[in-house]
């Protein structure tokens, strides 16, 4: 699960969305329609964060970076799948605009799972004696 979160006018909107990662490529794109609030909400730069993870993940990560509006049919056309077809008409759709996400800083947390981690609770609460529930990350890129 994956998380879009900007800052309009000092509130912070979060929006789940679907990351389109490329293999071997540094940007991760998103798209969505140009008449969306998310894209009026974003300036060319503006501070983005991505949130990953869900409810019951052993894994989460923060990515924090810049993302800019690209109004590129090529790239469009690359990163189409039928899925989007939800949503839009083909990728010739001029309703599409891309979202390229640009990291800067990602933080990591590993953990027990939903089930294991109540365990490790339970043994701590009864026994005193303190588990590891597991571990952080900051790693600049």
């Amino acid at each position: 699960e994956c998380f879009f979160v900007d800052v309009d006018r000092n509130c912070a909107r979060i929006r789940p969305m679907g990351p389109l990662i490329r293999r071997d490529e540094g940007p991760i794109w998103f798209v969505t329609d140009r008449e969306s609030h998310k894209v009026d909400d974003l300036r060319d730069g503006s501070p983005v964060s991505l949130v990953f993870g869900g409810s019951g993940a052993d894994f989460r990560a923060v990515l924090t970076g810049a993302a800019i509006l690209v109004d590129d049919r090529a790239t469009v056309r690359e990163l189409w799948s039928d899925v989007m077809k939800q949503w839009f008409d083909g990728p010739e759709d001029p309703r599409i605009v891309l979202i390229c996400f640009d990291a800067r800083e990602a933080e990591t947390w590993t953990g027990p799972g939903r089930v294991m981690a109540a365990i490790k609770l339970a043994y701590t609460a009864f026994t005193g004696r303190r588990t590891e529930m597991g571990s952080q990350q900051t790693t600049q890129m």
